[in-house]
This record gives C-alpha cells, structure tokens and sequence, in this order.
C-alpha cells in the first residue's frame, strides 16, 4: 500500500480515509450510500476476501508472496491474476495506491497503474460479475488520479480504465474500458454530491 499524501492517512481494515485530521468518503462508500450499490453485495465476509485478496495481489507484483501461507481460496484468484498479467506483458507503475481528492474530499485506492501495450491503463481488480456500478466506480477512481497526477512515477494523466475480473477457477476477464462515456462521471459526481449531504445530516 503506497500512500502518496503526507495529509493522508488509510485504515484498511475498516476502510477509513482521514485527510487533513477529517474522515472523508471512499468512492464505494460514497456509491453505496447513493444507492447505487445492491444490498446482496454488502457483506463482511466478501469484504475481508478482497482485501486479503488485493494485499496478495500486491506482494506477487513486488515478487514477496508466500505460496505456502497463502490462503488456499485464493489461490485460484492469484492464478488468474499471474495469467492476465503475463498475457497481455502488464508491466505495474504503481501498487495499490492511496489518494484523497483535495476539493471533493473522497478518498480511494487504486489497485493498478501499469504499462499495457504501450498504453498507460488504471485497473481495478475483481471477483464475481460486471456490475454497472462498477463504471462509476472507475469514474471516481479516474478523477481522483488524474487530479494527482503529479504525485504519481509518471507524472501524467492515466487515460485508460477498465476492471479485470479474477475467477477462482484461474481465469479472468476484462471488462469494458470507461471510454469516453459522460454519464459514469456524471452518475459519480451526483452520488457523491447526495453522499455528502447525507453525511451533513447524519443519514
């Protein structure tokens, strides 16, 4: 976990951001209290699998992972993951880094800068179905990079994402590239404008 703000701070068990000494919003957080997220995808259990899930990610892209302690649920995932990566020669900039929007005040973590194709790409790595909301999820996530930018090894704006979803049975599929599409960032800024007032008032 790459934290980039020295304003920042990220509890990944409860998933918390605090920025500048206020907790702020993460982008799920603010779709799921738009509504925008089904009530059959909450869960504690499916919670703790992803984030187990993205820290072995994160220690097979340094090349750290321990197949022995390893959780045998995962390994299929992880096997998916080294399958995707080595198909299309994904090459990371950046792992599981942890930002904060300064003016919006929303936090998230992105799974994956890389190289792919000589294309500069932010991924999102998942298990289960495509989902729409998962559009405006890599909506929040694109504007949130794209506005620091400057704190990535690049330097530059990330112009393309897209969800990889993992299977268990050690396959993957990738999802739809956001594209050029407005309405998942229009979607993003209205949830996140109806999350914030829904926090002002303590709903």
């Amino acid at each position: 976990m790459n934290i980039l703000m020295p304003e920042l701070e990220f509890d990944p068990i409860e998933h918390v951001y605090t920025y500048r000494g206020q907790v702020i919003e993460g982008v799920t957080t603010i779709l799921d209290r738009a509504g925008l997220i089904p009530h059959n995808h909450h869960g504690q259990v499916p919670r703790e699998r992803g984030r187990l899930l993205h820290q072995a990610i994160e220690y097979a892209a340094l090349d750290d992972l321990n197949e022995d302690t390893l959780d045998p649920a995962l390994r299929g995932y992880v096997m998916a993951w080294r399958k995707f990566m080595r198909n299309h020669r994904v090459k990371p900039i950046a792992i599981e880094v942890v930002m904060a929007h300064p003016e919006l005040s929303y936090g998230g973590t992105i799974d994956m800068i890389a190289k792919m194709e000589n294309q500069v790409v932010g991924i999102d790595f998942k298990t289960g179905v495509p989902m729409p909301w998962h559009d405006y999820q890599l909506a929040g996530y694109e504007m949130l990079t794209n506005r620091n930018c400057d704190l990535l090894p690049i330097h530059a704006v990330v112009p393309i994402w897209f969800d990889v979803y993992l299977n268990q049975d050690g396959d993957y599929r990738i999802g739809n590239r956001l594209g050029t599409r407005k309405s998942p960032y229009h979607i993003f800024n209205a949830a996140h404008i109806c999350a914030h007032a829904r926090m002002q008032n303590g709903g």
